[in-house]
């Protein structure tokens, strides 16, 4: 069950430089900067107080995921909701949406991060949304 919004992703070009930018508004970094070589992205979750939390997201490789949304100048790249059951809500997703995968269902092995499992789904209407499952 969808469990309610997690974080908003940003498309970054340089995560030093936004992180600095979005310090502004009150947002500090929740844990060290990491990569997901299997997705082609770096990513740095930012906090702050009673706001949404956000996940700065760059490519690894020049032409990674985020490209297109860089080179359209949308900083928005993603809404992502926490789940308690990932693999049944995108199913629910893609059967009762059309939703298809952007990204499959990926299990985090690392220790760094909360989040047990994540995928992108894309919907019909050009919406990319991330379900999240954590850990324990």
């Amino acid at each position: 069950m969808i469990k309610g919004l997690h974080h908003i992703g940003i498309a970054s070009r340089n995560i030093a430089k936004d992180t600095a930018f979005f310090e502004t508004f009150g947002y500090h970094p929740q844990s060290p900067e990491r990569e997901d070589v299997q997705a082609d992205i770096r990513v740095q979750f930012l906090s702050a107080g009673n706001q949404p939390d956000l996940e700065l997201v760059a490519n690894l490789s020049k032409e990674g995921p985020v490209s297109p949304h860089l080179q359209a100048r949308r900083k928005i790249f993603h809404f992502a909701y926490e789940t308690d059951d990932i693999e049944a809500d995108a199913q629910k997703m893609i059967d009762e949406q059309n939703a298809s995968f952007l990204v499959p269902i990926t299990q985090v092995e690392d220790g760094s991060s909360n989040i047990k499992a994540w995928c992108y789904l894309m919907f019909r209407n050009m919406m990319i949304v991330e379900l999240v499952e954590l850990k324990g």
